[in-house]
């Protein structure tokens, strides 16, 4: 799903060992709730917390572009690299994601 997809992104950055993970202690539930929470924060930025518990796969193409963004800046990157990140859009969608970016800009102090 699409909260699937940013929360596997953000695990990257966890600091736990395996073992509360596995026996599923309290911090464990402590770090998925914070990072539930946070996920849904980058996916209201984005205009996706509608879409959370669709398939990635069944996403417009538009939308699916903007959840690799999304998924992209989970892992808290400090430069953004976007490589041609509105192929195939129509100019809609390119004027969309491109004030998106600005307002990514602006509100995480990241390179892109």
């Amino acid at each position: 799903t699409v909260m699937d997809n940013v929360l596997i992104a953000m695990t990257s950055k966890v600091k736990e060992s395996f073992i509360p993970t596995i026996f599923r202690f309290l911090s464990y539930y402590k770090t998925e709730a914070k990072l539930t929470e946070k996920a849904k924060q980058l996916l209201e930025i984005f205009e996706l917390e509608n879409d959370v518990d669709v398939l990635a796969k069944n996403l417009p193409y538009g939308t699916q572009r903007k959840l690799e963004i999304v998924r992209a800046l989970a892992t808290e990157p400090q430069i953004l690299f976007l490589d041609e990140p509105a192929a195939g859009m129509n100019p809609e969608e390119k004027a969309e994601l491109t004030q998106l970016i600005i307002k990514v800009q602006r509100k995480f102090h990241i390179t892109i």
